[in-house]
């Protein structure tokens, strides 16, 4: 059998996605990983698993994204400690999706994050991640990313974000411009879905992603992201518009 049919149990996939088996038969109850019944045992297909990871999210209610987060005692990934300021571009702009892709991985190689070699490896698994399905996911917001962690090496998590303040076609689900494009790359798959979580609650919120937006230098951006961080952190919700 194939690595991308390999058919795994709920065990296997807690270990997998480093997570605790309840987690894993909650969200596959809840119809939120994608599974079938074999008898009376739940089994659950790698690649189909894969191509989940950071799929739904935009649907996910927030106690889910949450769970996602915290799962099997491991620190939550926050964005902040993630961010560089010149991995985040301000005044973005590209003509098309794959336009806006090749720059956000290049700033990651022009930082000396991955090397050229990897860049191109991250580019191509991103843009196989983009025929499946646009990341742009809605309200202005896309979150390129590979179907898969393509770069083992990788310590942690790396981010490069592009604001467009006028908007860009990123060829969004919902059809509407995107202003905020936030390009993704994890070590590990566990890790992957626990970033994407984060961010999937984060840029839900309207006035959040209003004030990314306007931000004019990363000083601002990045105070955005601390002071929404530290709500999300002690249950606070949504901000209100004043």
């Amino acid at each position: 059998m194939g690595k991308s049919s390999q058919i795994m149990t709920i065990k296997e996939v807690a270990k997998y996605l480093k997570m605790n088996e309840r987690t894993v038969y909650k969200l596959i109850q809840a119809g939120q990983i994608p599974a079938a019944k074999l008898g009376k045992q739940w089994r659950l297909d790698k690649g189909k698993l894969n191509e989940w990871i950071g799929f739904q999210m935009a649907d996910m209610a927030n106690e889910d994204l949450a769970l996602l987060e915290k799962d099997h005692k491991e620190v939550v990934i926050k964005i902040v400690p993630l961010l560089k300021e010149k991995q985040v571009i301000f005044n973005f702009y590209a003509a098309s999706k794959s336009q806006a892709i090749q720059k956000l991985v290049q700033v990651l190689v022009s930082n000396n994050n991955i090397s050229p070699v990897e860049g191109k490896n991250l580019l191509r698994n991103v843009m196989e991640r983009e025929r499946l399905c646009s990341t742009a996911i809605g309200e202005g917001v896309a979150v390129p990313h590979p179907r898969d962690a393509v770069i083992s090496k990788l310590k942690k998590p790396l981010l490069a974000a592009g604001i467009c303040s006028q908007g860009m076609d990123f060829e969004s689900i919902d059809g509407k411009p995107t202003n905020i494009v936030v390009l993704v790359s994890a070590p590990r798959n566990d890790i992957h879905l626990k970033l994407m979580a984060r961010l999937s609650r984060l840029l839900r919120d309207k006035v959040f992603r209003y004030k990314l937006i306007q931000a004019e230098d990363f000083k601002t951006f990045k105070n955005i992201i601390q002071k929404k961080e530290f709500s999300l952190d002690k249950g606070g919700g949504d901000e209100k518009i004043s």
